[in-house]
């Protein structure tokens, strides 16, 4: 999918991460996967230790995603 069709795509499902620059983990540096521009990607993504406290909201994301997105 060209990049333009994959932003309007995330646009029209409000799944755009509207600051994608600040995103600056490894995985998400040059991948064909992971998007810094996908705010699912973003919000879903393991934080390293310690950092931040996963809570009850993490696992949400994903069946959001679920429901959202065509699969």
């Amino acid at each position: 999918m060209p990049k333009n069709a994959k932003l309007d795509r995330l646009r029209q499902f409000g799944v755009l991460n509207p600051r994608p620059e600040p995103v600056r983990a490894p995985r998400f540096q040059n991948s064909p996967f992971f998007d810094p521009n996908d705010l699912v990607q973003v919000k879903a993504a393991p934080r390293p230790p310690g950092r931040h406290q996963q809570g009850r909201g993490s696992r949400l994301v994903w069946f959001v995603a679920a429901d959202v997105l065509p699969g």
